[in-house]
C-alpha cells in the first residue's frame, strides 16, 4: 500500500506534464457510414455488418491513418467486444488462444507467457499495449499472462501478427498487441462479476468502469479485482517430486486505469499488481508456497497539435516505475525497482489526398536500482556492471519515419527505424509493404526488420563476453477472398528468421556458469488460415497455424526434432461459433486443437512429445435490457493442459486447470 500511495502522490505532481494518447474508436467506421449518418460505430453493434462491411472498417494499427483491415500494411487480427463477450473470455489470454499462430509457454516460477509462430515471444520479443500505454517490465521485457488482463474490461484488441518495430520499436520484435479499454471508448458506465468453480475452490474477479465525456472534458476509469488460480492439477517435477496445485498456484490482480483529457490534450494513470503463489521455482519444487509479484504504475501524457490542415504533431511523455520479479524464493530480500522515462514526439503530414507521412523521435531513459527491502539498505554491490554497482543507466534514442502512399495500382507503405542504445550501439531497420484490395480480393507482400536491444538485466547477466541485440527479419505473403455477404477466406505465408538471438544458458566448470548470450539464429516458417462466416442468426470463425522450424542453433531450445520448437505445438486448428438463438440469447461454443508438442518431463535429458491437446468450451448467456447473465464450461471434456517450458531450463509442463464452471453478471448503466 505504501507504493501505491507513492504513486498516488506522484501521479498527482506530474498530471500536468503526462498523460497517454486516449484510444477512441470512431476510426471504426465502415465506409457506407462514414458520411452522413452516425459518426461513430461502437463495439456493441459490430454484429449487425455483414462481411463486406466489416472488411471495410478502418483501424490505424498498422498505418499511420485509419484503413480497411485488407489493406493494413501488416497481418492484422481485430477482436472486439461483442465477440469477446459471446465467447466467454475471461481473460486476454482467452483471446489469444483463438487467434492463429500464438500460444503459450511457461517460465521460472509458473509464470505463463506467449510464444508466436513458434518461437519463445514471452522475453522482450512482443509489445503489449494497453490504452497506449507500454506494459512489457524492463529488466527482461517480459509479458505475463494468465488472468491479468480481464476480458470484461476490454472494448477491443488489436494485433500485428509480425515485426511492428519500424512505427514500435523497442519489443515490437516479432508481433504488437494493442488493447483499448471500454472505459477509454465508451459513453457510460459497465460492471461485471465472474464467479468460477473447480473442485470445490471458488474465483471471484471484479471489473467495473466508465467513461463520459462532458463537453471538452473527457474522463475514463476501470478497475479490476481479481482472486483466482492456475492449475486444479499436480505439477510433477523432472525429478519426480510432486505436489498439488490447488491451493499453492493462486493469482491475486488489481488493475486501475483511468484518463483525463482536455481538448488536445490526454492524461492517463495506470497501476497494476500481478501477483502468484509459487512451488514450483526453477524446477524443483519449493518447500513451501513463495509469492511471486509484478508491480507497476505509470502515468503518461500526449498533445495533438493541430498545426494546420495538413500538419499534425503530438508531444508525449511516460513515466513508469515497476518492481518486477518481485520474491519468489525463500528468503529473498533484496527487490529490483526500474524507472523508466520515454519522451516523443511524433509529426503526420498529409502530402496529398493520397500519401501521408509519418515522422518521430523518441528518447527513453532506464534505470535500475537493488534495494534491500529487510533492512531498507543497499545490498552488496552484486547486481549491475559484471558485479560492481547497485545501480545502472541506459540511455537509448529512436527516429523513426513511415511513408503510406494510395496510389492506383497498389498501396505502398515505406518506413524505417533507427535506434541506438547507450550499452550496444544501434542499428536502422526497414519496412515495405504493398497492399491492394479490389472488390473480392485482397493482396498482400510485407517485408520487414527488427532490432531489438538487450533489456537492463540481460545486459547484467552475460554469460561469455557482452550479450548483442538480435535482428529479426520476416516475410509475409497474404491473400484474401470475399466469397460473399457471409464468407471470407485469408491465408498467409510467413517467414521469420532471428540472427544473434538472446537465450539464457548455462555452462559446467564456467565461471559464470549461468547466463545470456546469443546464438547464431532461428527461424520458423509455415502458414496460417483463416475463414469466416457472418449471419444474423449464427457466426462463427475457424483457423488453422502451422509452423516448421527452419534453423535452430540454440543448444536450450533443442527439441529433439529438426523441425519442432521445444515446448510450442507445431500445429493448432482454432474455432468459434456463436447461434444467436434469440435477439437477446446467445449460445457459443469454441475450442483449440493443438499438436505435436515437445517437452522435457524428466532428467533423462530427451524431450519426449506430449499427446495432442483438445480444448472445448461453451458460454450461454441472456442479456435483458442493460443487464446480462451467462453461464459457461471452459476446458468441458476435463482434458489435460500441459504448459511446457519453450527452453531447456528444467522445468517441467505444467498443468493448467481442468473442467471449470463459471458464471458472469453485467450490467451497462
Amino acid at each position: 500500500m505504501k507504493t501505491l500511495l507513492k504513486i498516488i502522490g506522484l501521479w498527482v505532481g506530474c498530471a500536468g506534464l503526462a498523460g497517454a494518447q486516449e484510444t477512441t474508436i470512431t476510426n471504426r467506421i465502415p465506409e457506407p457510414l462514414r458520411d452522413g449518418d452516425l459518426a461513430i460505430l461502437t463495439p456493441n453493434n459490430f454484429d449487425d455488418l455483414g462481411l463486406e462491411q466489416l472488411a471495410r472498417v478502418k483501424i490505424d494499427i498498422a498505418s499511420i491513418h485509419a484503413r480497411p483491415i485488407r489493406e493494413q500494411p501488416g497481418i492484422v487480427s481485430v477482436i472486439e467486444a461483442a465477440d469477446i463477450r459471446e465467447t466467454g473470455a475471461r481473460d486476454l489470454t482467452d483471446i489469444l488462444q483463438l487467434v492463429p499462430g500464438f500460444g503459450l509457454g511457461q517460465d521460472v516460477n509458473g509464470v505463463i507467457g506467449p510464444s508466436f509462430r513458434g518461437l519463445w515471444a514471452y522475453e522482450g520479443k512482443l509489445q503489449l499495449i494497453v490504452d497506449g500505454v507500454e506494459f512489457n517490465e524492463t529488466l527482461y521485457g517480459t509479458t505475463q499472462l494468465g488472468h491479468h488482463f480481464p476480458a470484461d474490461a476490454i472494448a477491443e484488441v488489436e494485433i500485428i501478427r509480425g515485426p511492428g518495430s519500424a512505427k514500435y520499436g523497442g519489443t515490437a520484435e516479432l508481433a504488437v498487441i494493442r488493447v483499448t479499454t471500454k472505459g477509454a471508448t465508451q459513453n457510460g458506465g459497465y460492471g461485471n462479476i465472474t464467479s468460477s468453480f473447480v473442485d470445490g475452490k471458488i474465483g471471484m474477479d471484479y471489473t467495473g468502469g466508465f467513461g463520459y465525456l462532458l463537453g471538452d472534458w473527457r474522463v475514463s476509469a476501470n478497475a479490476f479485482v481479481g482472486e483466482n488460480f492456475r492449475s486444479n492439477r499436480r505439477y510433477t517435477a523432472q525429478d519426480g517430486t510432486s505436489f498439488d496445485m490447488t491451493h499453492a498456484s493462486d493469482i491475486q490482480s488489481r488493475m486501475v486505469n483511468v484518463g483525463i483529457g482536455w481538448k488536445n490534450l490526454d492524461v492517463r494513470f495506470i497501476y497494476d499488481l500481478y501477483q502468484l503463489d509459487d512451488r514450483i521455482g526453477f524446477g524443483e519444487p519449493l518447500p513451501q508456497i513463495e509469492p511471486i509479484s509484478f508491480e507497476s504504475f505509470a502515468v503518461a501524457a500526449n498533445y495533438n497539435w493541430e498545426v494546420n490542415g495538413w500538419l499534425t504533431v503530438t508531444p508525449s511523455f511516460t513515466y513508469r516505475r515497476q518492481m518486477p520479479w518481485s520474491g519468489g524464493l525463500p528468503g529473498a530480500t533484496v527487490e529490483e525497482i526500474t524507472d523508466r522515462y520515454i519522451g516523443e514526439l511524433t509529426a503526420v503530414a498529409n502530402l496529398s489526398a493520397s500519401a501521408t507521412l509519418l515522422a518521430g523521435f523518441r528518447y527513453h531513459r532506464d534505470d535500475a536500482r537493488a534495494v534491500d527491502t529487510l533492512f531498507y539498505a543497499t545490498p552488496p554491490d552484486e547486481f549491475y556492471q559484471n558485479g560492481t554497482s547497485d545501480y545502472v543507466g541506459y540511455d537509448s534514442f529512436s527516429p523513426y519515419t513511415q511513408l503510406d502512399w494510395d496510389l492506383d495500382w497498389l498501396n505502398l507503405t515505406v518506413g524505417g527505424r533507427y535506434e541506438h542504445h547507450s550499452a550496444v550501439s544501434g542499428q536502422f531497420v526497414p519496412r515495405i509493404g504493398l497492399t491492394k484490395a479490389w472488390e473480392r480480393f485482397h493482396l498482400k507482400l510485407l517485408y520487414d526488420q527488427a532490432y531489438r536491444t538487450p533489456n537492463i538485466n540481460i545486459l547484467a547477466q552475460p554469460l561469455n563476453g557482452n550479450v548483442k541485440p538480435e535482428n529479426t527479419t520476416s516475410y509475409q505473403l497474404e491473400a484474401g477472398y470475399q466469397f460473399n455477404q457471409s464468407w471470407s477466406l485469408a491465408e498467409n505465408f510467413f517467414y521469420m528468421e532471428i540472427k544473434d538471438p538472446i537465450y539464457y544458458s548455462s555452462l559446467m566448470n564456467v565461471v559464470p556458469n549461468e547466463g545470456y548470450s546469443n546464438g547464431r539464429r532461428i527461424s520458423t516458417y509455415g502458414t496460417e488460415i483463416e475463414l469466416h462466416y457472418q449471419h444474423k442468426k449464427f457466426t462463427g470463425t475457424m483457423s488453422y497455424s502451422m509452423y516448421v522450424l527452419g534453423q535452430n542453433t540454440l543448444p536450450t531450445y533443442d527439441s529433439g526434432n529438426d523441425q519442432v520448437a521445444l515446448g510450442l505445438p507445431a500445429h493448432k486448428i482454432a474455432a468459434s461459433g456463436t447461434w444467436h438463438i434469440l435477439d437477446n440469447l446467445s449460445w457459443n461454443v469454441n475450442g483449440t486443437l493443438t499438436a505435436v508438442e515437445r517437452a522435457y518431463t524428466d532428467t533423462s535429458g530427451t524431450a519426449e512429445e506430449l499427446n495432442p491437446t483438445f480444448l472445448l468450451n461453451t458460454f450461454i448467456e441472456y442479456r435483458w435490457k442493460r443487464a446480462s447473465f451467462g453461464v459457461g464450461l471452459a476446458n468441458l471434456l476435463d482434458q489435460d493442459n500441459p504448459i511446457a517450458q519453450p527452453y531447456n531450463g528444467q522445468v517441467a509442463p505444467m498443468l493448467l486447470k481442468g473442467r471449470e464452471l463459471f458464471v458472469k453478471l453485467g450490467v451497462e448503466f
